[in-house]
């Protein structure tokens, strides 16, 4: 019994894990089937960088989980306070980074690449601002929506950017190749996490 109560109260997060594996994946798969090998090799590469970025995060996310849901369940006024500031500080501590990782983007990556991704930088320079955005959005999403229990609204703004990344992804690339897909890619995040936002604001939790 103890089981199924966890499998059913974890449905909606694994609905929205799954959702955001989807227009993650995806892109890459669409930006293959459009455009070349070679093009996909330097879109993977600035990628993989900027995803090692955004991992630095993670052991944070998860540390940080269980106190706002401790905090929401106590009462939602502190936590509200708290959440706003948290969302405060990984805004302005990520957008520093962005920029001055996009300023040295292309100095950096000869040295970590090598110089045969030089295309890469471009990328870089665009998708880095995605780790701006994912982690504001986690702290929106998961340490807002989700710990104050509002599953449902959460999966639905995860389910819409994948919806909407379907439609958008294939113009973007024909606009502007591996460049456009970064700035789609970014452009999902944020919005995503507008979204989030007014649905905290709505609700009086940040």
């Amino acid at each position: 019994k103890g089981l199924l109560i966890q499998l059913r109260e974890g449905w909606p997060t694994f609905l929205a894990t799954v959702c955001t594996n989807l227009y993650t994946a995806t892109n890459i798969v669409i930006l293959g089937l459009m455009t070349s090998v070679t093009v996909v090799g330097y879109y993977s590469a600035g990628q993989k960088v900027v995803a090692g970025v955004q991992s630095l995060w993670s052991p944070v996310s998860q540390a940080l989980y269980p106190h706002f849901c401790k905090s929401f369940y106590a009462g939602s006024e502190r936590a509200a306070i708290q959440l706003r500031r948290l969302f405060m500080a990984a805004l302005a501590v990520t957008l520093a980074g962005a920029s001055a990782a996009a300023l040295a983007a292309p100095h950096l990556v000869p040295l970590y690449l090598g110089g045969r991704f030089s295309s890469s930088v471009n990328v870089i320079r665009v998708l880095i601002f995605s780790v701006c955005a994912v982690t504001t959005n986690s702290v929106l999403g998961l340490h807002g929506l989700v710990a104050s229990g509002h599953y449902s609204s959460f999966v639905r703004v995860v389910a819409t950017a994948a919806l909407v990344s379907s439609i958008v992804t294939p113009f973007a690339i024909l606009l502007g190749g591996r460049v456009g897909l970064a700035w789609s890619a970014v452009a999902l995040e944020a919005s995503i996490g507008l979204r989030e936002y007014w649905i905290l604001r709505r609700e009086g939790l940040i």
